[in-house]
């Protein structure tokens, strides 16, 4: 699948994305599972980047966001407004951008 073709995708689905994926047993268990990793490995301190951060389920861990879906990010700032979002590729993330920020949680792409 092209790039645009995965834009154009998550575009369209953004609004109903996390209830497709977690709202049922499976998803659930598997959401668990992440937060509870999440929340044992991850530091409190400095500045953790987001990449691919879709609708912002972790942004809780989270200070800034990045995905290169509008839409997903429009979803993200809708539950977490008061968060840092950047509208770009993961793939295309200055290095510069990324070591300022201490730590990275990434979503599988």
């Amino acid at each position: 699948m092209s790039f645009e073709a995965v834009k154009t995708y998550s575009n369209k689905t953004a609004k109903e994305h996390d209830i497709s994926r977690f709202e049922n047993t499976y998803g659930d268990f598997i959401d668990r599972q992440e937060r509870a990793y999440l929340k044992k490995n991850l530091s409190k301190q400095g500045s953790i980047l987001y990449l691919g951060c879709g609708t912002g389920r972790f942004m809780e861990y989270s200070t800034i966001g990045l995905d290169f879906s509008d839409e997903m990010l429009a979803v993200a700032k809708e539950n977490f407004p008061n968060k840092k979002y950047i509208t770009q590729p993961a793939h295309l993330t200055s290095m510069n951008l990324q070591q300022k920020t201490g730590q990275k949680v990434k979503r599988h792409f």
